[in-house]
């Protein structure tokens, strides 16, 4: 399977098949050029199509899936511009994960409040922050 890895470790061994061979008759640099620009083109379109599955195994298609849906996410807040997109994910009724920081829930916890009770999906991020500023989850909720 060309993954990542595989790929890696077979460039790997080139170069110091090449190293090795260069102790007994002379090797142009360009051979060590080519190969690493070889490694990189392959890298670069592995990692462009996320269904080649190069770096980690990808789920683009699931035949049981009829309509098509996109996961949306809000990172670092909540801020003052949560507002503002709630009441746009309230008007599409679309639902959002937002992923908040333990001293932002701390100066907003009306907001993440709002969220909760737009539906929304919360997840925290930063717990030892969180835990760092003694913050009572409790009492915002």
């Amino acid at each position: 399977m060309i993954t990542h890895k595989n790929i890696s470790l077979f460039f790997l061994f080139l170069l110091l098949l090449l190293v090795l061979l260069n102790f007994y008759t002379a090797i142009s640099w360009a051979w060590y050029i080519a190969i690493v620009l070889i490694w990189l083109g392959i890298n670069a379109v592995g990692s462009s199509r996320i269904s080649s599955d190069y770096h980690v195994k990808a789920f683009c298609n699931n035949p049981l899936e009829t309509e098509k849906k996109i996961a949306i996410t809000f990172d670092d807040g909540p801020t003052v511009f949560t507002l503002e997109v709630l009441e746009l994910l309230k008007k599409h009724d679309v639902k959002a994960t937002f992923f908040c920081i333990g001293k932002n829930i701390e100066a907003h916890p009306e907001i993440l409040k709002q969220i909760i009770a737009n539906g929304q999906q919360v997840l925290l991020i930063e717990c030892l922050q969180v835990l760092q500023l003694n913050l009572d989850l409790k009492k915002v909720f």
